[in-house]
């Protein structure tokens, strides 16, 4: 997740480095969720421990509270920007419905 104002200028967070923030969601499961299997294999092959997820990852309706809270989510003011994400737009609105997609 990275955010940017209108001219596309990065977050620093008060450092001299970019604000980029990626989360690994503990429910996330390959028996059962819908994926692309060439993303999971860039997972995979990027170092991304989906098993160790399953036990350590953030626990998903905890941050889909946040981030519904935060302002970010049906704010008019914000633009969605994503680069092959039908699959990761999919799995946010099970999150943030807490339903199963048809």
């Amino acid at each position: 997740l990275t955010f940017s104002n209108e001219q596309g200028d990065l977050p620093t967070c008060g450092t001299h480095k970019y604000c980029i923030w990626q989360f690994n969601f503990r429910e996330f499961d390959l028996d059962s969720d819908i994926f692309a299997v060439d993303s999971i294999e860039l997972l995979k092959q990027s170092g991304i421990d989906l098993a160790k997820n399953t036990q350590d990852g953030i626990d998903s309706k905890r941050f889909a509270e946040l981030l519904m809270s935060s302002g970010i989510v049906l704010n008019e003011n914000v633009h969605w920007v994503t680069f092959h994400s039908g699959y990761d737009f999919g799995y946010l609105l099970k999150l943030l419905t807490c339903q199963n997609l048809p």
